[in-house]
């Protein structure tokens, strides 16, 4: 396919590519791939002036603003001309890059950070997705139960869309697909070209997931089997191991099956989900307020 068939057929590269001529840099997000801090790299270097009442909403925090096209100056591949883009896309003078992630785990983040503590946006834009989630508690059972609705309805929402897809693989040749579980070591060429030490873009890390789970292996058999089958081009393309799916969720905020059963820290865990999903609710409310106001 040329480059001029491209772009018709990816309308989201409007929004999730940034073009750095002075670099010869072209970046395409991958959400839930470190696509925030790389927002905040590119608003920190390319920034625009945008007025005082500017507000984005269906987020929960005014940090996470950032991820409007509004805030940077950086132009997308649909602003170039056809030399340009043909140059930008193919030419070997030019770095095209984009992070990727193990899919279990892109997957489990999107529902811990976005779905499981009920984000403002996913509540306005996903209602029958949390009504069929409501009655769960169990966190286990909640996010297996959130993987299954995705799969069964072959769900194309770009948090957890296949990665190969979203990046347009088959019509972009990246010169690096940088592995989030690797970016400290495989980023260097990108800093080098931007001039950037490692301490200061490690500085912009933001995103972090706000709530410690109980990190038990939210995935089994089955299940891991299933979203294997889902996203195979990923595997495959990104060079990830089928069995990853066992390392899924445990990390810095392990904590053991037998102190998760503990009545003590259930009830904690539900006092702090309870009160982060509250105030969304009242985000979400205040946005449709807001949007309906504008509108």
């Amino acid at each position: 396919m040329g480059t001029e068939a491209l772009l018709p057929l990816a309308g989201h590269l409007a929004y999730a590519s940034f073009v750095i001529p002075a670099a010869r840099i072209v970046y395409v997000e991958t959400p839930k791939a470190a696509c925030t801090t790389f927002k905040r790299l590119w608003h920190q270097l390319y920034p625009r002036e945008v007025a005082d009442d500017f507000y984005l909403m269906d987020q929960s925090s005014l940090a996470m603003n950032v991820h409007s096209r509004q805030l940077h100056a950086c132009v997308s591949l649909h602003d170039l001309h056809q030399d340009m883009l043909d140059a930008v896309l193919h030419s070997q003078d030019w770095m095209r890059f984009a992070v990727v992630r193990n899919p279990y785990q892109r997957l489990f983040s999107c529902w811990r950070d976005k779905v499981y503590g009920h984000e403002p946006g996913f509540i306005r834009h996903q209602p029958a997705l949390l009504a069929a989630l409501a009655s769960i508690v169990d966190p286990i059972d909640h996010f297996r139960a959130f993987s299954q609705w995705v799969l069964d309805r072959n769900s194309a929402n770009h948090h957890w869309q296949p990665m190969n897809e979203w990046l347009c693989c088959d019509h972009i040749s990246y010169t690096h697909l940088i592995k989030v579980e690797s970016l400290a070591q495989q980023i260097t060429p990108v800093l080098e070209r931007l001039q950037i030490e490692w301490s200061q873009f490690k500085e912009l890390e933001a995103n972090q997931a706000l709530m410690p789970l109980p990190q038990a292996p939210y995935y089994d058999d089955d299940l891991a089997a299933r979203v294997y089958q889902y996203y195979r081009q990923d595997f495959a393309l990104f060079d990830y191991d089928a069995d990853a799916w066992q390392s899924v969720g445990r990390g810095p905020r392990f904590v053991p099956r037998d102190e998760w059963e503990l009545p003590s820290y259930q009830s904690h865990h539900q006092t702090i989900l309870q009160a982060i999903r509250s105030r969304n609710q009242v985000i979400a409310l205040l946005n449709q307020k807001l949007s309906a106001t504008l509108s």
